[in-house]
């Protein structure tokens, strides 16, 4: 059975499948919207003019609101909507796999209780994002010995290797979904330099570099995101206190790159230093209909 919620910014959630008395019927919103521009090109023959436009979708429904506490019920969840910073709808189409959508609360009808003591709320949530994978895929990222790549790069003057003996690291990022991905990689340890490059396993094309001017202490750490909207270069001191280190990127590269929909990657991290921390990587996977 298909399962909905509703999830805040802390990651507190209210299920909307009767568990707490709030059930999300009629759900409509969830499929495909794909831009309908055409250039005719004659004969019968027509030529897409975006892939990559999409109109702002919207999922509506009806909450319904179970048992004789509905108003009260329905006043809390007014309550909780209000109180939160930022709300993501989570739908579980079938299996285990949940999917999350960023959303804004565009309106909540309030009717009158039915005959049975139900309270009918007519719901609209604007989108704020495509769909993207619950659990983001997350690996650790070894240490490479000496030079060696994990695949057989063709030699380039543009390639950034590690000045230390431990070499590079790096991880393997499988292509999926319908746009392409975004990752969130950090590395908590001492280091001088760091480099982070995303370059395609087939192609060998570099997708882009993030090269920070900074160095690193053993208990202190940085953290690169291409999360749409939300991109970052952040340094966390040892207070745990997080500053934005973007002055410390070198923008003559793309910094944000990300994963494409076709191809495989490896994401590589080298240093003007040995690399003795520990990175791992978290790969967002983006779908317009789950």
């Amino acid at each position: 059975m298909r399962k909905f919620y509703i999830e805040n910014e802390i990651g507190s959630r209210l299920p909307l499948n009767g568990e707490q008395g709030i059930f999300l019927s009629n759900p409509a919103g969830l499929g495909l919207t794909m831009p309908s521009a055409f250039a005719d090109i004659h004969n019968g023959f027509f030529r897409e003019l975006s892939k990559d436009s999409e109109p702002q979708s919207t999922v509506t429904g009806d909450l319904v609101f179970i048992g004789d506490n509905a108003y009260a019920d329905y006043r809390s969840f007014v309550d909780w909507c209000s109180g939160s910073e930022s709300l993501r709808l989570i739908y579980k189409p079938y299996g285990s796999t949940e999917f999350y959508r960023d959303i804004c609360l565009s309106y909540l009808t309030k009717t009158e209780l039915t005959d049975t003591r139900w309270l009918t709320v007519p719901t609209s949530l604007a989108c704020l994002s495509p769909w993207y994978r619950a659990a983001p895929t997350s690996m650790s990222m070894s240490t490479e010995s000496g030079y060696v790549l994990k695949y057989p790069y063709s030699y380039s003057r543009d390639l950034i290797y590690s000045s230390s003996s431990a070499g590079s690291m790096a991880a393997d990022i499988p292509a999926g979904g319908h746009i392409p991905a975004a990752f969130e990689l950090t590395y908590k340890g001492a280091i001088v330099n760091p480099q982070i490059k995303l370059v395609g396993s087939s192609s060998n094309i570099t997708y882009g570099i993030c090269a920070l001017n900074t160095t690193l202490a053993d208990n202190e750490s940085f953290t690169v995101s291409t999360f749409y909207g939300r991109c970052k270069v952040e340094i966390t001191g040892a207070d745990g206190i997080a500053t934005d280190a973007l002055n410390d990127v070198d923008l003559a590269y793309e910094p944000f790159p990300r994963i494409p929909v076709n191809e495989d990657c490896v994401l590589l991290m080298s240093a003007d230093s040995e690399i003795t921390g520990q990175a791992t990587v978290r790969v967002y996977y983006y779908y317009r209909s789950v």
